[in-house]
């Protein structure tokens, strides 16, 4: 089938400009609609999510962290305890921190199996003083050689070796040292 435009060419210009004028009205209309919905629905949702953020979290203290934060408050006292018992070493650490390194290489020096039980500095004098025990007479004398081959201690004496205990396979032993 086929249509027939009657109309006058000046109002079938009219026609097709108030089609375009509405399509365009509509096109407008339903755009502002959906950027209103999609402001209003935002706007809920961070509601919502201010809501929930200014509401205080009730949570219940379980048996399992009173018990971690028992364990916790021990662990504190007992460091709080270490520092004041150590506090002169404290101290030393922080004036000299030169000794951390000494104490490392001191370290370094020990044999597999000779081990240190006391290790002491007395700066007025310089002197080092060194306890421990091994289960060989040879490796306390070969510590003894590392100590005087390292830059930082002259005049390795040993002081005394012994047996620790009666029927025991170890050597208490006592190192005297300068520091250079």
């Amino acid at each position: 089938m086929r249509q027939i435009n009657l109309l006058p060419e000046r109002l079938k210009k009219q026609e097709e400009w108030r089609i375009v004028r509405n399509s365009f009205l509509l096109t407008v209309g339903l755009s502002v609609a959906f950027v209103l919905l999609v402001h209003f629905g935002l706007n809920f949702c961070v509601k919502n999510l201010e809501d929930i953020a200014t509401k205080p979290l009730a949570l219940k203290e379980t048996d399992e962290i009173s018990q971690l934060k028992d364990k916790i408050d021990a662990v504190e006292t007992k460091m709080k305890e270490l520092v004041m018992a150590n506090k002169e070493i404290i101290e030393v650490f922080a004036k000299n921190s030169s000794l951390s390194y000494l104490l490392k290489v001191i370290g370094n020096a020990t044999a597999d199996k000779v081990w240190l039980t006391d290790l002491s500095f007395h700066y007025d004098k310089k002197i080092c003083q060194m306890k421990g025990l091994s289960f060989n007479t040879r490796l306390i004398s070969e510590f003894m050689l590392e100590l005087k081959a390292l830059a930082y201690f002259e005049n390795v004496t040993l002081v005394s070796m012994e047996k620790s205990r009666e029927g025991s396979r170890e050597t208490a032993f006592i190192i005297r040292c300068l520091l250079r």
